[in-house]
């Protein structure tokens, strides 16, 4: 019976408690549900360069292989490795003895030609004045038909004079442009022909040079529109940076020297040749190149990159707050910075941007925003914690410029 009544009495306990424990559990009522909180920042338009980043190889402006036009022993070899040629600069000297006298022997068939030019001309005056008059008409016409001959080989002579001086001046071999010389593929002593394919050396000129980019199809259509729209505003000059391949950048102002008329089926790129100064001559020919090009600028918002999730369209996903409440957007970026995106639509002044403890937020959660910044390499702060470590530092360092006060801080 005691059992019975503990059992009972237990029962009964149970009871009464948990109705009392569930409803504890319950909010009361006009209670305020608990809010996240976040970082923002507050967005406002600025005139962002509009750059497009793009690879490719660096290729010369200018670029001759010498080769010889004439037959010939070279005699001697008249620059240095790596010289600065201007145009006309000899390069070569091909032995000129066989072609001194093939000129001179085409001098002296030109004045044999002009003296019997001049001849069969006193014969031809002759008899046309004495025609009919002893002289028969077919003696007239054969002296004139001996005087065009005369002239015809008179002709020939001068022709023949001309390509015999032609010769003898390419036996001495010139730059046909400025530029820098390459080492001689030949020697003293050595033969060589007119026309061969071997080059006796090269010329390449190195400033400016040119940059073989690749850019797609879509970036391209993209832009015209923006251009047509006048969303973005052309720069007066194109403004180009390459970066070679140990990191190094040469920037300066270039110009956009050709826009390939054809898109690759395979990859959806065309080409683009772009110009750069190249004074201290780092960029050489055939050198792997990633190209930064600042084509113009437009209005829009920096989007720091902790702030922002790519997604597989294309499309960069936000938080804002909006009435106490994070709300997701997406928007599409025009390119980037260093460290932000570059979102010319969707936003607007004054938006809250959240940038901090983006991973705990859902669409419609309620927060509570706490002004921050975000400084260099993506970290982020609060505004009034930014402003407290900058007046630590800079004490820091008014103490540290007194070896004094440094050692007794110490």
């Amino acid at each position: 019976m005691i059992r019975a009544a503990s059992i009972c009495l237990l029962s009964t306990f149970a009871m009464a408690v948990i109705p009392t424990t569930q409803a504890a559990a319950q909010p009361a009522p006009g209670a305020v549900a608990q809010t996240l909180e976040v970082g923002t920042i507050t967005l406002s338009a600025e005139d962002v360069p509009v750059t497009l980043n793009l690879s490719g190889v660096a290729v010369a402006s200018e670029s001759a292989q010498i080769r010889p036009l004439v037959q010939g022993i070279v005699q001697e070899i008249r620059y240095s490795p790596d010289q600065q040629m201007a145009p006309g600069d000899e390069m070569f000297q091909i032995d000129p003895t066989s072609y001194e006298a093939a000129l001179a022997s085409a001098e002296a068939n030109l004045q044999s030609a002009e003296a019997a030019r001049d001849e069969a001309q006193s014969n031809a005056d002759r008899y046309e004045a004495l025609a009919g008059r002893g002289v028969s008409e077919a003696e007239a016409e054969s002296a004139r038909s001996a005087l065009l001959q005369a002239e015809a080989a008179v002709a020939v002579a001068q022709a023949s004079l001309r390509t015999a001086q032609f010769d003898l001046n390419n036996t001495t071999i010139t730059s046909p442009i400025e530029g820098q010389a390459s080492v001689s593929e030949v020697s003293v002593g050595d033969l060589v022909t007119s026309g061969q394919s071997d080059e006796l050396a090269t010329v390449t000129r190195l400033d400016p040079i040119y940059a073989d980019l690749a850019d797609t199809s879509a970036r391209m259509l993209r832009l015209r529109s923006m251009f047509e729209a006048g969303t973005v505003q052309p720069g007066d000059s194109l403004g180009v940076a390459l970066i070679l391949e140990n990191g190094q950048t040469v920037g300066g102002s270039g110009e956009v020297i050709s826009v390939g008329d054809q898109v690759s089926t395979s990859t959806g790129t065309f080409n683009v040749r772009v110009q750069i100064a190249n004074p201290r001559r780092l960029i050489l020919p055939g050198m792997f190149v990633s190209a930064r090009l600042t084509i113009g600028e437009h209005q829009a918002m920096l989007i720091p990159q902790v702030a922002a999730s790519p997604q597989a369209d294309g499309t960069l996903s936000v938080y804002l707050v909006e009435d106490g409440k994070a709300v997701e957007r997406a928007v599409q970026p025009t390119g980037s910075t260093d460290s932000a995106w570059i979102v010319p639509e969707g936003l607007a002044d004054g938006d809250q941007l959240i940038v901090d403890n983006r991973d705990n937020l859902r669409d419609g959660m309620g927060v509570t925003a706490v002004a921050s910044t975000v400084g260099t390499g993506g970290v982020v702060s609060d505004a009034g914690e930014q402003g407290e470590a900058v007046s630590e530092e800079t004490g820091s360092e008014a103490g540290a410029s007194d070896p004094a006060s440094a050692e007794a801080g110490q």
